[in-house]
């Protein structure tokens, strides 16, 4: 609980002081997503914790279930939103790169709306009468697949077109190797010629380059929701399944089962930082420029 805290307020601040990237779409998501998981680790884990040593209120612990659920949807979304983005990157690389890369507001008008929502959703399970409460879950946990669902779908999508995109830039590399060993134009020729070809050929650079930098992004991005389906998926399918089943020796064997599957789900919170570091160069070497500095204060 402890490292998932320090390292998410590390995320954040990272992501604050990193100049280069602190206004682009992916950034401001990624330091939403660090926040609901601060959320869920200062808010959710220590009442749950707190419920295995001593007798917890009714009350209180419909608050510790509507806080689970409404931040475990809030994570998913923003995970919905960052795939988007990489979508849009990687399939609609000129519109996004001339009109949305640099223009945060598609961004926040879309987490302001996730966040709304979660409030709304966390307030009514929290309130409503408890028969009205268990359909809200049921439809929360009937959405929380539609959404898995949904970013499985978008990332084969990705993983096609990256695939594709990078077998033609292999080829293009290939003809230009057989073009320049087989060329035999003049030298008159290739110097009228010269500075057309190399403005063409720096703009193809920049495009590999812009794809390859956005491939290593998705890859990054892939990973972090691979993680959260890892640890999270168990924990709905149990949910469901408990709550359509009538056999009450099931139910207990469940209700046995759930601490360690719940452990397990409150563990994605701690897994975003370690992911970052290894993957990302810049997050690594800003966490050495902070680490830095409080050791010089110290």
């Amino acid at each position: 609980m402890a490292f998932g805290l320090l390292g998410n307020i590390m995320v954040v601040t990272v992501l604050n002081l990193h100049q280069n990237s602190r206004g682009m779409p992916s950034t401001i998501i990624l330091r939403s997503l660090a926040v609901s998981d601060i959320l869920i680790i200062t808010s959710v884990q220590p009442l749950y914790v707190y419920s295995f040593f001593y007798i917890v209120d009714t009350s209180l612990a419909r608050v510790v279930q509507a806080s689970r659920w409404a931040l475990v949807l809030a994570s998913l979304l923003h995970l919905l939103v960052v795939s988007v983005d990489r979508f849009l990157a990687i399939c609609r690389p000129y519109l996004y790169h001339q009109k949305l890369k640099h223009t945060c507001s598609w961004c926040i008008t879309a987490l302001v709306i996730v966040w709304c929502f979660i409030i709304v959703l966390g307030t009514a399970l929290a309130l409503v009468a408890k028969s009205t409460a268990r359909v809200i879950h049921g439809v929360v946990g009937f959405l929380c697949f539609l959404v898995m669902i949904t970013l499985i779908v978008i990332h084969i999508r990705l993983f096609n077109v990256a695939t594709r995109h990078r077998k033609k830039i292999e080829k293009e590399h290939a003809v230009k190797r057989v073009v320049r060993s087989n060329s035999t134009e003049d030298e008159d020729s290739h110097n009228s010629q010269g500075g057309e070809k190399k403005q063409k050929h720096r703009h193809l650079l920049r495009l590999q380059l812009t794809f390859f930098h956005e491939l290593r992004a998705f890859k990054t991005t892939s990973i972090v929701c691979g993680a959260f389906l890892l640890s999270w998926l168990p924990l709905l399918i149990m949910g469901l399944i408990y709550m359509t089943t009538r056999d009450m020796n099931d139910k207990q064997t469940m209700l046995r089962i759930f601490p360690y599957v719940n452990t397990l789900a409150f563990l994605n919170s701690a897994q975003n930082p370690f992911i970052y570091s290894v993957k990302i160069y810049t997050f690594r070497e800003s966490l050495r420029i902070i680490t830095g500095r409080i050791r010089s204060l110290a």
